[in-house]
């Protein structure tokens, strides 16, 4: 014992030295989904986001017609995509009301790339968000596809709002279209929460009338408008078809038509 003792004063410099190493080392920190922003994607495998949708087609010379609709969207699983990165599947639902069992519309899919927040609808790819977002960020959301540039601005970061009685305390809105002139106009926003993704979309979509005894006049000959807003969210574990009626599997086991995806 003695033997020993006798060699620790020779030791403790070394150990002091190598915890002061250890200690210069910079440790990794990772930043959080709302740090970085990925917060407003909310992708994550079993989130699900309900909504109500009102669609309104205008004609010059008859009525409008007026279609309303919920429609569900769930994320149900990852893959691995073509360019060997992550994808999420996002299964879309719709029904007439409350009412009715829902039923499969369409499969859509989404991914992060890099700092982008890439969603495929109706196989087109677009960059719905851009990380980290800040007030007046501008990107092409058309840069990932055929249509032409589209800009789009990130507004109102932040912002604490009320959509259909319900309260979210961090939103963002990206403006897509903001555009109009005596033959058209076109305006468009999405609105994201955190931790919940989209929850308000509206588009409107209008072309005026050219003749000698309309033009300027804001008289429209056809068009449409499109709102869509949350109802309700939450995180599913099962999509049983006891709940939702027919689901992506029983498209895929061949009895049924199925839906279009990505």
């Amino acid at each position: 014992m003695e033997n020993k003792n006798r060699f620790w004063p020779l030791y403790w410099p070394l150990l002091l030295l190598t915890g002061l190493v250890g200690a210069c080392i910079p440790s990794t920190i990772m930043p959080t989904p709302e740090q970085t922003g990925q917060s407003f994607a909310a992708l994550e495998v079993g989130n699900f986001v309900d909504y109500e949708v009102e669609r309104v087609d205008f004609f010059l010379l008859d009525a409008p017609e007026v279609q309303r609709f919920q429609l569900r969207e769930i994320v149900v699983d990852t893959f691995t995509n073509i360019q060997g990165s992550k994808s999420y599947r996002i299964e879309r639902y719709r029904r007439a009301n409350a009412q009715q069992f829902w039923r499969i519309d369409s499969i859509w899919t989404a991914r992060i790339e890099g700092a982008q927040y890439i969603r495929t609808e109706n196989n087109i790819p677009y960059i719905r968000l851009v990380f980290p977002p800040r007030n007046g960020l501008t990107w092409d959301g058309n840069q990932v596809n055929a249509l032409r540039s589209q800009q789009y601005v990130v507004k109102e970061l932040g912002q604490e709002r009320i959509i259909n009685n319900q309260p979210f305390l961090s939103t963002l809105k990206v403006e897509q279209a903001n555009d109009s002139s005596l033959v058209e106009l076109n305006r468009a926003y999405e609105i994201y929460a955190q931790g919940v993704g989209l929850v308000e979309k509206s588009l409107q979509r209008f072309f005026y009338c050219q003749g000698n005894d309309c033009i300027g006049n804001n008289i429209i000959s056809f068009g449409f408008t499109y709102t869509q807003k949350v109802t309700t969210y939450g995180k599913l574990s099962t999509t049983p078809t006891a709940i939702l009626g027919p689901t992506f599997a029983d498209y895929q086991s061949g009895s049924r038509q199925g839906p279009t995806s990505e």
